[in-house]
């Protein structure tokens, strides 16, 4: 479960960056237009009063999205979960279109705003997804000598045991550094892309 969440996480981002990338035309920004864009996310990186950035917000919303693949997996034998974890991998295809508007090298982006946090928080996104595929497939098939509610009350607690044990914790600490690391790093290569 776990190797085909991670090659479906993969195909989603490729196949979102290079479908947006064919179906859009692009003029590139013009120099005020980029610094325009830079510094309206500057001041939502580092520090706009009306977002909140704390890394409790950003645990809390990492915590729901979860929660919302495993409760919509659940109800479709996994099928709403996979598609859950799809978009958010797609999002980071979509981001590194955007970077190339901007005239950035998307994988520089990539690597400045995505991999400080999504070391620690893609693996807990990848953890909990394979828990919904694996229990989509545990739902569907039958196992002698055990009756549906005996699966499913297993198959739940092997679930909330990775969600709880592993996925809650990675996502706590994937949240300071989203906080207070990534948009330090992000604002830096912005700056240095622009030649600030």
């Amino acid at each position: 479960a776990i190797l085909l969440t991670l090659f479906l996480g993969a195909v989603a981002v490729f196949a979102a960056y290079f479908y947006t990338d064919s179906q859009l035309v692009f003029t590139p920004a013009s120099h005020e237009t980029k610094l325009d864009l830079t510094e309206k996310l500057r001041s939502l990186m580092l520090g706009d009063e009306e977002v909140d950035l704390s890394p409790s917000w950003i645990f809390t919303r990492n915590v729901r999205a979860e929660a919302f693949i495993l409760g919509f997996g659940f109800f479709s034998f996994g099928v709403l979960g996979v598609l859950l974890y799809l978009f958010n991998f797609a999002f980071i295809g979509l981001a590194m279109v955007f970077a190339r508007f901007l005239d950035i090298s998307p994988w520089l982006l990539f690597a400045a705003g995505v991999l400080p946090h999504g070391i620690i928080e893609l693996p807990s996104v990848l953890l909990v997804s394979a828990s919904v595929l694996y229990m989509g497939a545990r739902l569907v098939t039958p196992i002698s000598g055990r009756t549906i509610g005996e699966v499913v009350l297993e198959t739940l607690a092997d679930v909330f045991k990775v969600y709880l044990g592993v996925s809650i914790p990675l996502l706590f600490f994937a949240a300071i550094i989203e906080a207070w690391v990534t948009p330090q790093i992000l604002y830096s290569v912005l700056g240095f892309a622009f030649n600030w």
